[in-house]
């Protein structure tokens, strides 16, 4: 564990405004491109295993709750 401490280096980071500003901008728009694509949700959703009986169970209740939600509104109308 101490090789570890012994091996850490600081970095230095550039204050240079124009290429701060270029990086968080790539910085977000491959965040949004990731996001988009849905590989943080997958990530998220493969972190813990999942039975196929309690995804079936979540789907279904999933749609049931869109099938509630879509019968008040047609009453409110």
């Amino acid at each position: 564990m101490s090789d570890q401490k012994e091996n850490k280096r600081p970095v230095n980071l550039s204050e240079n405004p124009i290429y701060d500003s270029a990086f968080e901008k790539m910085l977000k728009n491959f965040s949004r491109q990731i996001e988009k694509s849905g590989i943080i949700q997958e990530v998220k959703n493969r972190q813990y295993y999942e039975k196929p009986s309690e995804i079936h169970h979540r789907i279904v209740g999933t749609i049931k709750r869109k099938a509630k939600l879509a019968r008040r509104r047609r009453k409110k109308k």
